[in-house]
């Protein structure tokens, strides 16, 4: 019902009616669906739930705006007759949340002194024209600790009129723009992480992108309550809510509403000087994937500098605790994880296609050149894949190949530099297939073996060798027989009680299997 290339958390289309279709027959259900309007698919979605065949009755809520869908695509089941128009009928519940609401910042003394708070509510109702979402995002911007109490009044006092988001979100944008350059630097970065990252960042997480992008060296303390300031830099633009992840309950940061991605992004657009502040649509594709260039840029640095090129334990016989490694490393959990899905994320026709193409090429520039110092160092990449294993995800090696052949297309790309990373890349990305293939138990099971006899029995380049760990091959991968298969069947390992010694027994069947 998202976006199921950039949120990983999305549901498709197909998705939402395979389990709708399996929960109808159960029992007699009511369907409820809010902010459909919001769903890439929704005029599907809607048909697709409708034209359920079931012996169950069953019933179907939907919550839109109207300028959301396209009623002439509906289906006849969705008649005039069955659509509620509900108008201003919301304004008796936002005049109360918003009265209620600046009361509480007027007791904090945000409003200055004699204020009458239910004229300045007057004025609002008028400004969100039965918007609730309007309204939140209203309440959220005037609660900025960024304003004072004079620019207070005066934003409300402009609200003359029925706005819309765009409205809402340019006031925002202006105030962020009013604001000093670093402060629109530290802006920028907040909300190109909050709105590209592949799944919701805590504060450490966030923290450490953040002083990455902004160009912080990694020893730097960073910003003192990070927690707080990253939502005053973005009045009304994110929040903080709790999340359930592998360690429990704990804070992450989300954009304020959907509407967020598409009305900020200019924030984070390779643009020079206050065009980048204005609210457009345009190129809305090519701002996303810049952004994800410098995401894979930063991630790439992270595992460069600040990921030991060790085992991650200290230890070659110690599994590294994956919330240890986060609290010494708070962004190498989400690099090791992402790093090649916001580089697959870069895939576009050209960089040479709309205003700051120029600072476009160059910051892709700079991404394939920290991806050629990371392949270099072979300590370092087999960090990274013993970081992948301990966060629990495996190499994305497919993401990795496919990226490798789209950038190899490309016309910009042919230097001999470029094609040297590429090249590199696309081997990279064979030998942690073959990795996926015979090691991954393993290594889901204990990822420090990398460092063992996983990098000993698998030759890569990519690979240190342990100069700890002897091997003899008693068996080639390709024997010379004329009656055995060209490949083996299969393979199986074992240690002795003081994994000083490992066995290797190799299967091969003849040779006709070759052309079975």
């Amino acid at each position: 019902m998202a976006d199921v290339q950039f949120d990983p958390l999305a549901a498709s289309s197909g998705v939402v009616q395979d389990i709708f279709r399996l929960a109808i027959p159960l029992m007699d259900i009511t369907i409820v669906l809010d902010g459909v309007d919001e769903c890439l698919d929704a005029e599907v979605i809607i048909k697709n739930l409708v034209s359920i065949k079931s012996d169950h009755s069953y019933k179907i809520l939907f919550f839109s705006r109207p300028a959301g869908l396209n009623f002439a695509t509906l289906p006849r089941a969705m008649s005039k007759s069955g659509c509620i128009d509900i108008g201003k009928s919301t304004n008796a519940d936002i005049y109360l949340f918003m009265k209620r609401q600046l009361e509480m910042i007027a007791v904090d003394g945000l409003l200055g002194q004699e204020i009458i708070v239910d004229s300045l509510v007057d004025l609002l109702i008028t400004g969100a024209d039965g918007m609730f979402l309007w309204a939140r995002l209203m309440i959220s911007h005037l609660s900025s600790l960024a304003l004072t109490p004079a620019q207070r009044i005066n934003i409300i006092n402009d609200v003359t009129s029925p706005e819309g988001l765009d409205k809402m979100y340019q006031r925002i944008l202006d105030r962020v723009r009013q604001t000093s350059s670093v402060e629109q630097n530290l802006a920028e970065n907040v909300l190109m992480w909050v709105i590209s990252a592949r799944r919701p960042l805590n504060e450490f997480e966030l923290h450490e992108g953040v002083k990455m992008s902004i160009g912080l060296r990694p020893d730097d303390a960073g910003y003192q309550d990070f927690l707080h300031i990253a939502p005053t830099v973005c009045p009304g633009l994110i929040e903080l809510r709790v999340t359930d992840t592998v360690y429990g309950r704990s804070m992450a940061f989300y954009v304020t509403h959907s509407t967020v991605r598409d009305h900020c992004l200019p924030l984070v657009e390779a643009c020079e000087g206050d065009e980048r502040w204005r609210i457009s649509t345009a190129n809305h594709d090519v701002r996303e994937r810049f952004c994800n260039v410098k995401i894979t840029t930063v991630c790439l640095r992270y595992l460069t500098n600040s990921v030991p090129a060790q085992p991650l334990s200290g230890d070659l016989k110690i599994d590294a605790v994956r919330h240890d490694v986060n609290t010494a490393f708070p962004l190498c959990d989400y690099a090791a994880s992402f790093w090649i899905d916001h580089l697959f994320a870069t895939k576009q026709d050209s960089f040479k296609n709309s205003n700051g193409d120029d600072l476009r090429a160059k910051h892709y520039s700079v991404m394939l050149t920290v991806l050629a110092c990371w392949l270099s160092q072979k300590f370092l990449v087999m960090a990274w894949i013993e970081a992948s294993y301990v966060s629990g995800r495996s190499p994305n090696f497919k993401d990795l190949r496919h990226w490798v052949s789209w950038a190899s297309s490309l016309q910009q790309q042919q230097n001999t530099d470029s094609q040297a990373v590429l090249a590199d890349a696309l081997e990279l990305s064979r030998d942690l297939e073959k990795l996926r293939v015979e090691w991954e138990y393993a290594l889901r099971k204990s990822p420090r073996k990398i460092w063992n006899e996983v990098a000993s029995f698998t030759p890569s380049r990519f690979f240190a060798e342990n100069t700890g760990i002897r091997y003899q091959a008693f068996a080639v991968d390709v024997l010379p027989s004329e009656t055995l298969s060209s490949k083996f069947l299969c393979k199986a390992s074992q240690a002795n009680h003081t994994d000083q010694i490992m066995g290797v027994l190799s299967v091969w069947p003849s040779r006709y299997d070759d052309f079975l």
